[in-house]
This record gives structure tokens, C-alpha cells and sequence, in this order.
């Protein structure tokens, strides 16, 4: 009884996690823009490439056997996570819907007349 209430709530923690990153991914915005969901596919694809990446960080600190595997399979997931995110926001910057002043260390983000630092 035991085994399969906890199975159920462990079940109830990844709906979870997968309703927050589609969220997080911007799952309503096509809903009110033009833009496709193809982007919000990839968007979803690249944050589980990298909560993948740490759900194997997390194994390998629990894990005695496989250890190694573990972290370098994790970290090489989460460094191709960023490295995707990074490139998505480059070509967001190229095609110039957002214009980018670097002032002392600082990144002034300009988008329709609003800023934020």
C-alpha cells in the first residue's frame, strides 16, 4: 500500500515539473501572437535537456556504482542546454526586436521603450 501511494506522488512531482517548464517555455503565447509553437516545443525540449542533465547530477550523488557517468553524462547535458539557450538568444538579439547597451558591467534591455536592469 505503502509503495504505491508513494509511487503515485512521485508520478504527481514530474506532471508538475512538466506543467512548470510549459509554462516556463511560454506554452499561451501562440495563443496570443502570431508566433508558431514550433518555438515553444523547442523552447520545452531545451529546459528538459537541461533538468535531465540534473536529474543525472542529482543520481550521481546518490549513486556509488555509476558515479562518474552520471555527472559527466549530466553536466555535458546542462552545458548543451546552455549552450542551445544561449544560441536561441543570440538570433533573438540579431534579428534586433531587442536592442542591448552595455554600460559599466551592466545590460540595459530596451524592448518598446521599457527597461530593466
Amino acid at each position: 500500500m505503502k509503495k504505491t501511494v508513494f509511487d503515485t506522488l512521485s508520478g504527481i512531482k514530474y506532471v508538475y515539473l512538466l506543467l512548470f517548464f510549459a509554462l516556463l517555455a511560454g506554452v499561451f503565447q501562440p495563443l496570443v501572437s502570431e508566433q508558431g509553437t514550433l518555438d515553444v516545443i523547442k523552447g520545452m525540449g531545451v529546459l528538459f535537456l537541461g533538468l535531465a542533465g540534473t536529474l543525472l547530477v542529482y543520481k550521481a550523488t546518490i549513486s556509488s556504482e555509476r558515479q562518474g557517468i552520471f555527472l559527466i553524462t549530466g553536466f555535458g547535458l546542462i552545458i548543451i542546454s546552455l549552450i542551445l539557450i544561449l544560441r536561441s538568444l543570440a538570433n533573438f538579439l540579431a534579428n534586433g526586436e531587442i536592442n542591448t547597451l552595455f554600460v559599466d558591467d551592466t545590460v540595459l534591455l530596451i524592448s518598446s521603450g521599457v527597461s530593466s536592469i
